[in-house]
Parts: structure tokens; sequence; C-alpha cells
């Protein structure tokens, strides 16, 4: 197998891993780099091993994650990053606690179709929706179909630029800004029933709401499987940051 050959594109399932030729300079002969920080003749030598250089690649060719596996069947599992094209292959979240409100998804649909897109919408490594499942499923009636892709591992912000919006003389921009923040509010009613499996699952909803306003949302919650009562014979186990003292809260 010639070095080239062994830097082809290699892609598993729905799945995308890479070794692409494009990213080798036909002319680099040792000085140009590649988009992984390798030479020209480096990433040849490591194909003429066998040693090929795969990758994680976001859908929209940006940032690219380095893993070295022979081929792409042996990529752990918990490391797999499904790759988006569209918002087909998007997943909603069944558990999604907002029902959301009639008068709200119609203005939802009035922000979509008059401002277009604004805010994003999250999902996990899998393609499931974690927070915008009422703006990807209204994008999806009115046949937008596009999407964009940003991975991220939550350090850093990212920021939605629309090229098309000035907000010193555009007026929808300024529109766009209201319509945003009045869509969430008239949009939101809560589900009981699926928090309340939320947090017999494990979320603490005590983060969200105080003790009164939670009882009178979705009633007593039974702690999830395994919880201990809180009393003074739980064993808790704490570490001072500063000086790494550790002592037990238990007896």
């Amino acid at each position: 197998m010639s070095g080239r050959e062994g830097a082809r594109n290699v892609c598993a399932s729905e799945y995308q891993r890479c070794d692409s030729p494009s990213s080798i300079s036909p002319a680099g002969e040792g000085t140009e780099r590649s988009d992984h920080g390798k030479t020209h003749k480096e990433r040849l030598a490591y194909a003429a091993e066998g040693k090929h250089l795969h990758c994680l690649r976001d859908g929209v060719g940006g940032r690219q994650a380095l893993r070295r596996w022979p081929n792409a069947s042996q990529v752990p599992e918990g490391e797999r990053v499904k790759k988006i094209k569209t918002i087909a292959d998007l997943t909603p979240d069944s558990m999604n606690a907002n029902e959301g409100t009639e008068y709200g998804t119609g203005m939802l649909e009035d922000s979509l179709r008059f401002y277009g897109a604004g805010r994003s919408i999250l999902v996990d490594k899998n393609g499931k929706i974690i927070a915008g499942n009422k703006t990807a499923e209204m994008a999806g009636q009115i046949g937008i179909e596009d999407v964009e892709v940003v991975q991220t591992d939550g350090n850093k912000l990212i920021v939605v630029q629309r090229t098309d919006l000035d907000m010193d003389i555009d007026v929808r921009a300024r529109a766009l800004g209201i319509a945003d923040n009045r869509t969430g509010e008239t949009n939101l009613a809560w589900n009981p029933d699926a928090l309340k499996q939320l947090a017999e699952s494990g979320v603490c909803l005590e983060k969200f709401w105080s003790k009164e306003a939670l009882q009178e949302l979705v009633g007593d919650v039974k702690p999830p499987d395994g919880f201990k009562e809180v009393d003074e014979n739980i064993e808790t186990e704490h570490t001072c940051p500063k000086c790494g003292f550790q002592w037990s809260g238990g007896k």
C-alpha cells in the first residue's frame, strides 16, 4: 500500500472518520503542515507503517480531534460523534418537559418565517436535542432543512453571527431580539409529569425552583433508587480545596 493510499478517506457508518488526502500538500516536501500538524513526509511515513492518522471531524469541516486507530471500526463507542447533515438527523427529546403553548407556537412560526433563524439549538454527541426542541420542530415544519453544526465541549461561547443584519440601520435586527425573548416567554408550559419523571431519574430540580414552588408544580417526588435519606449517618467524604485535608461528615 502506498503512502497516499494509506491516507485515503475512511468512513464508518454515519460517523465520519478521515485521513483526508486534501490535507497533504503535494509540494509539501517536509515543510508544509497539514491540519493535523504533521508534515508531508511524516504523514507518508505513518501511512507506510499502517499507522493511519484518523480524526473525528465535525459536520462543517472545522476543528478536528486527532486519534490514532488502525481502522475506523476500532473507534471506542464513547468517542464517536454523529455526523449531522440536515435537520432530519436530529432526534427530539422524548422527555422534553416543555409542552409549549398554542400562542407561543404561533409566535415561533412567525419569528422563523419573518426574521429567519436566530438563536442556535443544542444537541448531544448523538444528535439528540438538549435545548431547542420546539425551534427544531417548527423549523422542520416550515421547510428549513439545512443545518450548520459547531462542535464544542462547552468551554467556548458559540456566537451566531447574522451577516444579513445590522443593528444600527436594520429595524429587523431589533425586532428579532424582541421576538427571541418574547417567544421563549410565551411558548413555555411545564409538564408536571415529565418534570416529576426527571426528578425521579436523578435530576435535581431544586436548582431551578424553590422547594415551595416545586412542591406546587410537581407534588411529592420519589427519590432515585438507592438514594439515602438525609441524616447525620450518611458517610460523606470532604477534601479542602486549599490544603488537601480530608474528613468525613458521617459517623
